[in-house]
């Protein structure tokens, strides 16, 4: 298949040197009682979804886009998107967030675990302790972490926030409910899978992260809570984009981080990143268009530059006029000319409009 010859792709170079975004330990907001009202009523409501008790409120509809991005003791700062489309009527909104690991299990009654002091009648060898006494109650497992927010719908309709985990398979649950003024307040819960990647060790790359724009992290006397502003990773700020739909009139600005590089004799790494566009057409992949690749090494990056306390973020601006309205993947694959080793990333957009 003959493919269009696109117009030239311009590479910005958006590389850019900060530590890696950290683990922190966010302690628990303080709630006042209302808010603790608010927040216990979904919980309870995201228990019954969890156990199939009746169907997922729905009265907005909610997207999620998470982000991965290496952080500290092998874990995963996740960033994340929530595209709100509705409208809800009364405010501050409560968010309630729970994360359980794939496996979890809701809690429930087993009839086969009661025991009772009568059960024990006759058995010569048995000594009546209230502790094997037991209610055949099962308490709910695998819930990993848990996020509560309120908050004043985006104008946007982009909510942002943060959380982070090891390595591994998720199901995270968000509900959301609107301050109630009447019997049923509007309430959505949606449930996303999620899968986290090993992102600490050998050669690796963060998400590919679709930005709107990409602007410097304004410096802060205090240490901050990340969570204030999920998106300031590595000393930037990313406006990340509320859709992967994108204008033909616009560029499609992405971004990444490189992780353990290989250094050569003179302390540096030896990179090349290498950007391949395909067109999806029918849910069969032909490649598109390739542009320019990057080179990070001793003579592009600055005389500064410590891969101790440094990383590389890389990145391009592409003008979409050339792209025929579809849908589209790109990958990015950095090749370590040190280790000889490869990694690889991408993400999935498309095209619209005239």
């Amino acid at each position: 298949m003959s493919l269009r010859s696109p117009a030239p792709i311009v590479a910005v170079a958006l590389v850019l040197f900060a530590t890696t975004a950290f683990a922190q330990t966010i302690p628990p907001p303080r709630l006042n009682s209302e808010q603790r009202k608010r927040v216990q009523a979904l919980s309870k409501i995201v228990d019954e979804v969890f156990a199939q008790q009746h169907s997922a409120p729905a009265d907005v509809v909610l997207s999620w886009q998470p982000s991965f991005v290496g952080a500290e003791k092998g874990l995963v700062y996740i960033p994340y998107v929530i595209g709100i489309d509705g409208k809800f009527n009364t405010t501050p909104v409560a968010m309630y967030v729970r994360v359980l690991t794939k496996d979890a299990k809701p809690a429930d009654f087993d009839g086969s675990k009661t025991t009772t002091m009568r059960s024990y009648l006759g058995q010569m060898s048995m000594v009546n302790d209230t502790k094997d006494i037991r209610s055949g109650n099962v308490a709910a497992s695998g819930v990993v972490a848990e996020d509560v927010l309120f908050f004043e719908p985006p104008k946007d309709g982009r909510l942002v926030r943060g959380i982070w985990l090891s390595p591994g398979e998720y199901n995270v649950y968000v509900a959301m409910q609107e301050k109630a003024e009447k019997a049923l307040p509007k309430t959505v819960v949606v449930k996303w899978p999620l899968v986290v990647p090993d992102l600490s060790k050998n050669l690796s790359l963060s998400s590919l992260i679709i930005a709107d724009r990409i602007e410097p992290a304004p410096a802060s006397a205090k240490q901050r809570n990340q969570l204030d502003s999920p998106y300031d990773i590595a000393g930037t700020r990313i406006i990340p984009a509320l859709s992967s739909r994108l204008r033909k009139a616009d560029e499609m600005t992405v971004v990444y981080y490189v992780y353990h590089p290989a250094l050569g004799a003179d302390g540096r790494p030896n990179l090349e990143a290498e950007y391949s566009f395909f067109s999806n057409n029918g849910g069969v992949e032909h490649p598109f268009v390739k542009s320019p690749s990057q080179v990070f090494n001793g003579q592009t990056l600055p005389p500064d530059f410590n891969p101790a306390v440094h990383q590389i973020m890389g990145g391009q601006a592409v003008p979409l006029a050339s792209f025929p309205n579809g849908d589209y993947r790109l990958e990015v694959k950095v090749t370590d000319k040190v280790a000889n080793a490869t990694a690889s990333t991408n993400v999935t957009f498309s095209v619209f409009g005239q």
